[in-house]
This record gives structure tokens, C-alpha cells and sequence, in this order.
């Protein structure tokens, strides 16, 4: 088994630089459009194309998206002022 000495992983390469953008989601079911605004995203400097969700905000998306087709909630929301909705 190799072990990696604290200088040894000091010493490799990097890890992009990570930004934080806000992005619309939206879906269409049966003639239903639901968008939720505001959707912080994760992008990778060097690669625009490599976008992630924290796991935080894909669980709250799952949440509102139930809600949503369940017409618990409005149809269209900002992602922001969901934490006023109690979730």
C-alpha cells in the first residue's frame, strides 16, 4: 500500500476554480410549464460545459419539483425565497 506524504499531495496539480452562477430550470408536463428561477450552479474554470448542482440544492429541487406537480406550490418560483416556503 502507498501512502502519499502531506508534501507529495501539496504538491500535485490543482483543482479548477469553481464559480457559482444562477440558472432557470424549467420542464413541461402535459402542456404544464414550471420554472424555478434563480438555481445556483457550479461551473469549473476551463470547462463552461461542466456544470454541477450541490447536493443541497438537488435535494431542494427534487422537493420543489414535487410540489410543484403536485400543485402544492406555485407552478413558478425563485429558488431564493424557497427557504420562506418551510421545506
Amino acid at each position: 500500500m502507498t501512502v502519499l506524504a502531506p508534501q507529495k499531495v501539496r504538491g500535485g496539480p490543482s483543482m479548477p476554480k469553481e464559480n457559482t452562477i444562477l440558472k432557470d430550470v424549467t420542464w413541461e408536463i402535459d402542456q404544464q410549464l414550471y420554472v424555478i428561477h434563480n438555481v445556483p450552479v457550479n461551473v469549473y474554470e476551463g470547462d463552461v460545459n461542466d456544470r454541477t448542482y450541490s447536493s443541497e440544492t438537488t435535494l431542494k429541487l427534487l422537493l420543489l419539483k414535487d410540489l410543484m406537480e403536485s400543485a402544492e406550490i406555485p407552478s413558478e418560483i425563485d429558488y431564493s425565497k424557497a427557504d420562506a416556503l418551510k421545506l
